[in-house]
Parts: C-alpha cells; sequence; structure tokens
C-alpha cells in the first residue's frame, strides 16, 4: 500500500477597516434609504472584514488504483498558515436583543484553497442591539470551494464566537468578533502512480477539515 503526504499552508492576506470613509458613504441606516415601514425599520447591513490563524487540520480518503486495488491515506498535523476573508451582510432585527443575518463574501482557508460562502448568522445582544456591549454568535455557511487551477467543489463552513458592540451613531455600530471556525471540503487528490490527480470515479471517500482561530471588525448600518 502506497502513502504519501498532502501538505496545505497558509499566507496572510492583510486587510483595513475604512470606518470613516464607510459612515461618510451610509450616513443613515439602511431602513432610511427603504421607507419608513415597520419591517425596513429592523434590516441593516454590513461589511466584516477578517484574520484567520490556522490551528489543525485533517484530510483522509480511499481512492481505487490503476489497478483496482484500494488505497488509503490520511494525514492530520498543527498548521500555522494566515488568510483573510471579507463578507457582506443584510440582517434582521428579531427583537431588541436579537439578529438574524445572511452574509455572503470569501474567505482562504488554505494556501491557494479558497470559499465563497452564503451563510446564516445568529447574534445575541445581552445589553441591547442598540447599546454597547459584548454579545454571541454563530453561523453555518454552504458555498463553493476552489483551489486555483482545479475544479470548484461543494464546501461547508461554521463558526461559534464573541464579541463587542460599540454603537458609532444612531445610525451605525462598530462590531469586534474573535471565533473559532471550521471548513470542510473534498480537494483534489494526487495521483500517487502518476501525473495529475485521481479521477471522480476512483474516488471512494476524500474528506478535509480545516480549523482556525478568527478575529474580525464589522461595520452595520
Amino acid at each position: 500500500m502506497r502513502r504519501f503526504r498532502i501538505i496545505h499552508s497558509g499566507r496572510p492576506l492583510a486587510a483595513a477597516v475604512l470606518v470613516p470613509l464607510l459612515l461618510a458613504a451610509f450616513p443613515v441606516k439602511l431602513s432610511a434609504r427603504l421607507g419608513d415601514t415597520p419591517f425596513a425599520s429592523r434590516l441593516s447591513l454590513g461589511i466584516e472584514l477578517g484574520y484567520s490563524q490556522g490551528l489543525f487540520y485533517h484530510h483522509g480518503f480511499n481512492i481505487l488504483s490503476h489497478d483496482g486495488y484500494r488505497l488509503h491515506s490520511s494525514e492530520s498535523g498543527f498548521r500555522s498558515g494566515s488568510n483573510g476573508y471579507a463578507l457582506v451582510t443584510l440582517g434582521y432585527e428579531l427583537s431588541r436583543r436579537s439578529v438574524v443575518a445572511v452574509n455572503a463574501g470569501y474567505k482562504g482557508v488554505s494556501r491557494d484553497e479558497r470559499f465563497f460562502p452564503l451563510g446564516l448568522r445568529y447574534s445575541f445582544f445581552p445589553s441591547g442591539v442598540e447599546h454597547d456591549g459584548f454579545f454571541s454568535c454563530a453561523d453555518a455557511s454552504l458555498g463553493f470551494s476552489s483551489r486555483l487551477g482545479m475544479r470548484t467543489r461543494l464546501g461547508y463552513m461554521a463558526m461559534i464566537g464573541e464579541g463587542y458592540r460599540f454603537k458609532l451613531s444612531p445610525a451605525a455600530s462598530l462590531d469586534f468578533i474573535l471565533s473559532a471556525g471550521c471548513a470542510f471540503d473534498s480537494p483534489e487528490i494526487p495521483d500517487p502512480e502518476g501525473p495529475g490527480y485521481v479521477s471522480e470515479h476512483n474516488i471512494l471517500s476524500n474528506f478535509a477539515g480545516y480549523y482556525a482561530l478568527n478575529f474580525s471588525i464589522a461595520l452595520s448600518f
């Protein structure tokens, strides 16, 4: 039985939040732009930029060789790669203490590996959505996973975190979020018996998990 290693590494992606420019561009809440209705008054729009520090990964698969026998490989290890991410969010205030939001964007996972997620996030604010204070949040995402030069695949992501909200004005809030996250997909498998990658019909199982600690800054209005 042949074994070979697949090593993923990360590279940093710098990001900065330009708060003054965004506040100048969006001086009033989204609801004020949509009209004074009960539904619109609960809506908010936001942007979130973050840094992700890789901690651990696992990749295991079973494949059929060119001669028809089974090959298995499993690798796990700590990883220190770093990545960046950017999300656009559309939130709805369920109550004065809770918000549910749809988010979409880009997130780097490892070297040349990225996700384009569409997710749902729930946030709970003990002090109230319109006040400074700590909050808890969790989200789950379904999206496309892609490696440079490879086919696009379906991937999954999830996170749970704690944050602190600063009310910048009646129309805008700035959130700082620290979270633990994970991502799962089925990456391409290099062919152990020759050049290229294992074809789909020879893959019996293929699963990869990436685990990271995230820090992000989000502006909503």
